[in-house]
């Protein structure tokens, strides 16, 4: 066996991939927040344009990009502003109530 081989077999060496794993799982999780965060601004911009100071308040206040993408999707789908205003201001109402 190599000493790459006996080193691998330690506790310490699989607790370092463990964690390396679990970090890089939690830097993609925020590149993606951060990519729906982009996209739901863009949305607002171009549908709803007087909203996008409300937009910009509320994307930083998420920290779940499922939740991001919820919001985009009611957004998309509003006919009116104060249907895209809902959308953008009930999200936090919803999650809530999940649990």
């Amino acid at each position: 066996m190599t000493l790459m081989g006996i080193l691998r077999n330690t506790y310490i060496y699989k607790c370092d991939v463990a964690e390396a794993r679990e970090e890089e799982r939690e830097r993609q999780l925020q590149v993606r927040l951060q990519a729906q965060r982009k996209l739901l601004l863009i949305t607002v911009q171009s549908l709803f344009p007087k909203l996008i100071s409300l937009a910009e308040t509320q994307a930083d206040q998420i920290k779940d990009a499922t939740v991001v993408e919820d919001v985009i999707a009611g957004i998309v789908s509003a006919r009116t502003l104060k249907e895209a205003r809902r959308a953008l201001q009930i999200w936090n109402q919803t999650k809530q109530s999940d649990f």
